[in-house]
């Protein structure tokens, strides 16, 4: 299905309410097949996307008339069509997965919290999944959002340092990246901590907090995967 805009989602759910209509009044399996542009970040993805998903379900094709009840084996499992297994639900917890996005600007500073966030991480014995950077500030959500779909990640620490200049531009930044990560976080039941340094501090400020916010943002981070999973 082509296209990420909101028509493309209402034209593609049409589709299949028809095919569902289809089989009602045939009695025959119909396996759906769609691939949404919007599912992958890359055209890459969205190639291996459509491969994993057509092998997959054309199995299940098979497996429908030919032995259905080994469909039944995988219930419960996590198993899915395109993307990389979800797995089955785990009773037990698991240390808490914490992935970093760290902005480029004034690297001088933030090099030093990427250090000491990942000295924290390993200090409570939580994992880290991996490390995105970005130029900015500004350009940390929609790296927040593809890390958030990850089944691999429990919670997202953001890393940065906003000093402020002549202009009121260290405050608009701030206020939009805090209610963006912050709408993310509700929107993946998943915690998104703000170890950014700003709005309104200086360049030696910014040194001073370096150390605490950054440690600090972990530490929110694995409180929050606790709390959660309780």
């Amino acid at each position: 299905m082509v296209g990420g805009a909101p028509i493309d989602t209402v034209c593609a759910h049409e589709a299949s309410q028809g095919i569902q209509q289809v089989k009602l009044l045939t009695n025959k399996h119909i396996i759906e097949v769609f691939v949404h542009e919007n599912e992958a970040w890359s055209e890459k993805e969205f190639l291996e996307i459509a491969e994993n998903r057509v092998r997959k379900h054309v199995q299940n094709a098979v497996l429908l008339v030919s032995d259905p009840e080994k469909l039944i084996e995988n219930a419960g499992k996590g198993v899915r069509q395109g993307k990389t297994d979800e797995g089955p639900v785990q009773k037990e917890g698991k240390r808490a997965r914490i992935a970093l996005v760290v902005s480029q600007f004034n690297d001088e500073i933030t090099e030093r919290m990427e250090e000491m966030a990942l000295d924290r991480i390993r200090k409570i014995g939580a994992v880290h999944t991996g490390t995105a950077r970005v130029a900015g500030v500004f350009d940390m959500p929609i790296v927040v959002k593809k890390l958030l779909g990850d089944k691999s990640v429990d919670a997202v620490v953001t890393l940065g340092a906003v000093v402020k200049g002549e202009t009121a531009h260290d405050e608009v930044i701030m206020k939009q990246v805090a209610a963006k990560i912050s709408d993310l976080s509700l929107e993946f039941n998943k915690p998104v901590t703000l170890g950014i340094i700003g709005h309104d501090a200086d360049y030696d400020t910014a040194e001073e907090r370096a150390d605490d916010y950054a440690q600090r943002a972990v530490n929110s981070a694995a409180m929050l995967i606790e709390v959660l999973r309780k």
